[in-house]
């Protein structure tokens, strides 16, 4: 597969004259699988997961950038139809090159995504042409209860350092605890360098800007508190020491309007 998404051509499903979008090409088939699993009116949440049992591993920049740092943004949360559609399809061009679709339980469908992304030519030519492509339907095998839910929720929370209505909402009355914050934070460095993942993508003074970061030291396995200069304000061989600070210092126990319960 080649590193660009750009200059697909159409061999299924409709004349080359007509261009399909993937976002559209998706919206059609997660129609056939809601249609197949019985929902009368359509009206069902999604869940999206990644592939499961598969370390995630480098496949080409662009699904590198899909995998990496758009997916941590949609996976493991309750998504609407609409929502689902936009989010498993990257750069107008690519989509997962299958997705298990599996019934949850009622009004809830779990969606388990390739990490191979593909054009919808090569994503019909895998599938054998089939009309449900990228999609197939899988006995129930995902679980998403209240408790995933809320470690989701808090992953999520972590991951954009901004609050909405709906995190207002379901953190109204049981607030995220110090310490699942921190565990949050912890998960972060499996697979990445800095906490805020992002942060030289951030805007100073727009929601989620953090103006101190944690670094990872590789090369002494430490961690560090830096602000946006890069100057070290605190290291340590202990990540919980300079979670401690920053959720002091940086957050003041609170993210947009959720208050961290000490």
């Amino acid at each position: 597969m080649s590193d660009s998404p750009i200059g697909d051509s159409d061999g299924y499903g409709c004349p080359l004259t007509i261009r399909m979008t993937i976002k559209d090409f998706i919206s059609e088939r997660l129609e056939k699988v809601i249609e197949k699993l019985s929902f009368d009116n359509g009206e069902v949440d999604f869940v999206l997961f990644y592939e499961r049992g598969v370390k995630w591993k480098s496949q080409s920049t662009w699904e590198d950038m899909a995998n990496w740092w758009s997916l941590p943004y949609s996976v493991n949360r309750r998504l609407s139809k609409n929502e689902a559609i936009v989010r498993v399809q990257f750069f107008d061009s690519i989509a997962p090159l299958w997705i298990k679709a599996s019934l949850i339980r009622k009004g809830l469908v779990g969606l388990e995504l390739s990490q191979k992304l593909r054009k919808r030519k090569e994503i019909l030519h895998h599938h054998g042409g089939s009309d449900l492509a990228p999609f197939t339907i899988e006995e129930p095998y995902l679980v998403f209860g209240k408790t995933e839910e809320r470690k989701r929720l808090l992953e999520y929370l972590t991951l954009v350092l901004n609050s909405s209505q709906d995190l207002d909402d379901y953190f109204n009355g049981n607030p995220p605890k110090k310490d699942e914050i921190k565990k949050c934070i912890e998960k972060n460095f499996e697979h990445y360098l800095f906490f805020p993942n992002n942060y030289n993508h951030r805007e100073k003074g727009k929601p989620g800007y953090s103006e101190r970061i944690i670094r990872k030291n590789t090369n002494t396995q430490s961690f560090q508190l830096i602000n946006q200069d890069f100057k070290i304000l605190k290291e340590s061989n202990c990540l919980d020491d300079v979670v401690n600070i920053y959720l002091q210092e940086e957050l003041e126990y609170k993210i947009g309007q959720i208050e961290i319960e000490k």
